[in-house]
C-alpha cells in the first residue's frame, strides 16, 4: 500500500514538475523538492486523522521533498517537455487503453501514458484517469492519476 501511495505521489510530482518549468530562477531540483514536500504533506495528512494526520503530514512532507528532489534533479527541461507533450496527446486524443510514449535521446529518460475512459465529473468537467510510466536512469516507476480539461483546453492533474 505504501508503494502504491509512492507511485501516486510520483505521478502527481511528475505532472507538477512540467508546470514548474515556467518558474523563473528555480532549478529542477528546487522545484521537485518544493512540489514533493507539498504533495507528501497532503498525502500524509489525508491518510491520518487528528494528531496522527499532522504527524503523517510532516513525515510525508519530508519524504516527498526527498523524492521530489531526486526526480527533479534527474528530469531536465527537455524531459519535462517531452513528457508534457505525450501526456497532453494521450489525454486529448488517446483511445482508452492506447499507449503514448515519450523519450529523450539525450538523457535516455522516457516513459508512457495510457489514458482511460473519458467521463464527466460532478462539476461537469471532462476528465480521464491515466497510468503513467517514467523511466529514469533505467529505473521504471508506474503511477496512476486523474486529469480534467480546463476551460482553456489544458489538462490539470487533479489527483495522483
Amino acid at each position: 500500500m505504501a508503494r502504491k501511495a509512492g507511485f501516486k505521489m510520483t505521478a502527481a510530482l511528475a505532472g507538477l514538475l512540467t508546470l514548474g518549468a515556467c518558474a523563473e530562477g528555480q532549478s529542477n531540483q528546487q522545484l521537485g523538492t518544493l512540489l514533493g514536500a507539498g504533495l507528501g504533506a497532503l498525502l500524509g495528512a489525508k491518510i491520518g486523522h487528528g494528531d496522527a494526520g499532522v504527524a503523517l503530514g510532516i513525515a510525508g512532507g519530508i519524504i516527498g521533498a526527498s523524492v521530489g528532489s531526486s526526480i527533479g534533479a534527474r528530469l531536465d527541461q527537455a524531459d519535462r517537455l517531452e513528457m508534457e507533450l505525450a501526456r497532453a496527446h494521450a489525454l486529448q486524443y488517446g483511445q482508452p487503453g492506447e499507449t503514448t510514449k515519450w523519450y529523450n535521446p539525450d538523457s535516455r529518460n522516457g516513459g508512457a501514458f495510457v489514458a482511460g475512459q473519458a467521463y464527466l465529473d460532478a462539476k461537469g468537467a471532462y476528465c480521464r484517469e491515466f497510468t503513467q510510466t517514467v523511466i529514469i536512469a533505467g529505473q521504471e516507476e508506474e503511477a496512476y492519476g486523474r486529469a480534467c480539461r480546463q476551460p482553456d483546453g489544458s489538462w490539470l492533474i487533479v489527483s495522483g
